[in-house]
């Protein structure tokens, strides 16, 4: 009996390797550069974001995942990983769903409720239920349909919804931001899918100059020629960003201008226009 048990076990672990698409229902996950809780967090997955399982570790305890969002690669804990059918991935992959438009919304699904964040995708939306795979869960909040008409002033209040949300390397969401994930999450919310790293984003839209800047233009920041910042203009010659914690700062020709230390943190390397 025992070893029958045992058989069935392994076969049914076999079976769930074989899969070969995921979806995050959690707030967020951890995405690695290498195939350890303690190597460094390279982005995350946030709730509603389908991936594809590329490969596995050794050990079978790590996937090697691409975000079907922004084609980001990375590992995740194979105790993060929920199964999502072909089926599903793939109506989801063709068809655009409504966001939480809320800093933190909530769901409610097999019996427990916890927080999402800003940007989290909500699978075929409808009167506040949401399906994931062939399971319904509940949310509570604000969702906004895609793709939301631009303006704005509708981005300067989103992004001005994180304000004070702390620093986090990789971080995209409402506990943690790094600079291109704050940006790529707040354009999210408009139907603009950017790529995740500032390297990437820098070459989206046309080149302007500092003068002409408009309200959700996106400013880039080298270091030797390295694009190493990125953040949005917003008006009165400012702008907002990631940089220890989501704020607001001064920007001019040169740079960020800090008032409190009556300096520049980072160096200005051009302006670009994503939305014309």
């Amino acid at each position: 009996m025992r070893t029958f048990l045992t058989l069935t076990f392994i076969c049914l672990l076999n079976f769930c390797f074989s899969a070969e698409y995921g979806i995050c229902i959690k707030n967020c996950v951890s995405v690695h550069k290498v195939a350890n809780k303690n190597s460094e967090q390279v982005t995350q997955l946030i709730f509603g974001d389908t991936y594809t399982i590329l490969s596995k570790s050794k050990d079978k305890k790590w996937l090697f995942i691409e975000n079907q969002f922004d084609n980001y690669q990375g590992w995740i804990a194979l105790s993060n990983y929920r199964f999502l059918s072909e089926k599903i991935f793939l109506d989801m992959k063709a068809d655009t769903f409504p966001v939480c438009a809320d800093l933190k919304g909530k769901i409610e699904f097999e019996g427990i409720t916890f927080e999402i964040s800003l940007g989290s995708t909500l699978p075929f939306y409808e009167n506040g239920m949401i399906q994931i795979d062939d399971k319904k869960a509940k949310f509570i909040g604000k969702a906004t349909f895609i793709p939301e008409e631009f303006s704005q002033e509708k981005l300067l209040s989103t992004s001005k919804l994180c304000l004070e949300i702390l620093y986090l390397w990789g971080g995209k969401n409402a506990y943690g931001y790094d600079c291109s994930g704050f940006v790529q999450t707040v354009y999210k919310t408009f139907g603009i899918n950017l790529p995740r790293d500032s390297g990437q984003q820098v070459k989206l839209g046309t080149e302007i100059n500092l003068v002409d800047a408009q309200v959700g233009d996106l400013a880039f920041f080298h270091d030797n020629g390295k694009i190493v910042h990125v953040g949005m203009i917003i008006e009165g010659n400012k702008i907002i960003h990631a940089s220890k914690k989501v704020k607001i700062n001064k920007l001019d020709k040169t740079g960020i201008w800090v008032d409190e230390t009556q300096s520049y943190t980072h160096y200005l390397k051009c302006v670009r226009r994503i939305v014309q």
